[in-house]
């Protein structure tokens, strides 16, 4: 959203957004009528864990999608030419692209064309940016998102497995059976029939849902990796896996409060982004 591309490849680049919202429906939808609107599902003493499990089903659903959609209007860290002409030498560089000078941890997005503020990736499921003031937004949006999605596995194959296969095994009979009976039942066997629709229609969200769980799941182990040494996926072919040599890690502070906050820690479940002394945008202190 933040990008300086034509309207016409904003709308090209921008295709991902409403796939992410369709998932997310799909998933949802599948979840309302399988799991939570199923009377049958579990017997009646292990209802209330369905609903309590459904509250936090619901609740993923609702952050993950305040987080995406913050995550996609939030400037990840446009910079202020003005202050970076305040900045010292050795805190700064310049970008030939832009053809200014820049914080030390800016980068270029080629899609974007600009720089932003310790910029991890452009990510096209966001069609934004992700850096200094949307990191901590979008990595919630990745947390829900596994969340959601993993209970929602569970519950689906929970459902498919307490469901009775006896359908099939009629049908099955049905159909060595004669002409005459298949006639007289059609009825039952259209009731039948759409029982085998819901089975295969469960198996397809099922599938979704995994596919988007495993998806999203390595992103967010991709995520935690960097977050906890404090480094971008730029820096991260820099630096590698050699601590020593990256300057913004320290053993004497949790890298995750660097990013999720200084703060008290149920700030760090809502998109609430608080500057600190090591995550400052344009300076940023050195870990002792």
């Amino acid at each position: 959203m933040h990008s300086k591309l034509p309207t016409c490849e904003k709308i090209c680049h921008s295709t991902m957004i409403p796939i992410v919202w369709l998932l997310m429906f799909a998933i949802t939808s599948g979840y309302n009528k399988y799991i939570f609107y199923t009377d049958t599902f579990l017997p009646n003493g292990l209802k209330a864990i369905k609903y309590i499990i459904s509250l936090i089903f619901y609740f993923c659903v609702v952050m993950a999608i305040v987080c995406h959609i913050l995550t996609i209007v939030t400037d990840p860290g446009s910079l202020n030419y003005a202050l970076v002409s305040k900045l010292t030498p050795e805190i700064k560089n310049f970008c030939e692209k832009c053809k200014k000078d820049r914080p030390n941890r800016a980068h270029h997005c080629k899609i974007c064309n600009r720089c932003f503020m310790k910029m991890d990736h452009h990510c096209p499921w966001v069609f934004n940016c992700v850096g200094y003031k949307n990191q901590k937004i979008f990595f919630l949006f990745v947390i829900y998102t596994n969340i959601g999605c993993l209970i929602a596995v569970i519950m689906f194959v929970a459902f498919f497995c307490s469901s009775s296969f006896k359908d099939l095994v009629d049908i099955a009979k049905d159909k060595k059976r004669n002409l005459e009976f298949a006639v007289n039942n059609m009825l039952i066997f259209g009731t039948k029939f759409k029982k085998i629709g819901d089975i295969l229609m469960l198996c397809l969200v099922t599938g979704i849902t995994f596919l988007t769980l495993l998806s999203v799941f390595a992103l967010f182990l991709s995520q935690v990796y960097l977050i906890k040494r404090n480094i971008t996926n730029i820096e991260a072919d820099t630096f590698r896996n050699r601590d020593d040599l990256n300057p913004y890690y320290s053993k004497g502070i949790s890298m995750m409060n660097v990013v999720m906050g200084m703060g008290p820690k149920w700030k760090w479940f809502f998109p609430i982004v608080e500057p600190n002394l090591y995550n400052g945008g344009y300076i940023y202190s050195v870990l002792g």
